[in-house]
């Protein structure tokens, strides 16, 4: 071990600043939001390899708020990635809202084989939003314009 005769720990997956904002999170139980939106995915990363629960919900609050259909394939990665799964059920809703113009993209494909296991959960959710769909003549993004929610 390094850290015996160097007296430093190295956290290689952390910059600088990421490491500076997971400390001040330890010790102050905040981040600045502009932090929060250069930082949030490696934090949510280290909260989770860290267990550091409470740091991965303020994460996952935060970049649920930011999800939107140009980014999220990468955010569902994230979500799975982290098993932050009220983030991953935000990303598939706004697949769902979006479905054509996600499924149809190019990084799509990209995403495809890179995450098969991810592609069968949207395909079981978009079969569950065709059921109710066909059971209440109304679907997920339907219900979600009735209640005052719009497309990203």
């Amino acid at each position: 071990m390094k850290e015996v005769h160097t007296g430093a720990v190295h956290i290689q997956e952390l910059s600088h600043d990421q490491l500076k904002y997971l400390l001040e999170f330890l010790y102050c139980a905040e981040i600045p939001a502009d932090a929060m939106a250069e930082h949030g995915h490696a934090l949510l990363i280290a909260a989770d390899k860290y267990d550091i629960p409470v740091l991965s919900k303020v994460c996952e609050a935060f970049i649920s708020s930011t999800v939107s259909p140009s980014n999220v394939l990468e955010i569902l990665e994230l979500a799975t990635l982290t098993s932050a799964t009220s983030l991953k059920e935000t990303a598939i809703s706004v697949i769902l809202e979006s479905y054509e113009d996600v499924v149809f993209s190019k990084e799509y494909e990209d995403f495809a084989m890179k995450n098969p296991l991810l592609l069968v959960d949207i395909q079981k959710e978009f079969i569950k939003d065709l059921k109710k769909q066909t059971n209440t003549g109304e679907s997920y993004v339907d219900r979600q314009v009735f209640l005052g929610h719009q497309r990203m």
